[in-house]
């Protein structure tokens, strides 16, 4: 695994929970339906980023998360998510 791959695993993870924490303190001080999507999201994001982390550390986890059809259905999960936080009246 490259320092490159590294870097941006953990990237994604530190920065998919600083996404995380502001919209759940927007969203607790809000209350906004809108919010409460996108916070979902950006959680599922942190989750992944999570795993993608921990597949550096476990060549287990690593595995089992490298499937690709795991991935997609988190990224459908969060564009769903995403969505509805965008078009939600």
């Amino acid at each position: 695994m490259s320092n490159a791959e590294i870097f941006f695993k953990v990237g994604l993870m530190g920065f998919s929970f600083i996404l995380f924490a502001i919209s759940a303190i927007s969203y607790k001080r809000i209350k906004s339906q809108r919010l409460l999507f996108v916070t979902i999201a950006f959680s599922i994001f942190f989750v992944k980023g999570l795993l993608l982390t921990a597949g550096i550390f476990s060549e287990s986890v690593g595995d089992m998360f490298n499937s690709s059809i795991e991935v997609i259905i988190l990224d459908f999960v969060i564009l769903i998510m995403l969505y509805l936080g965008i078009a939600k009246k």
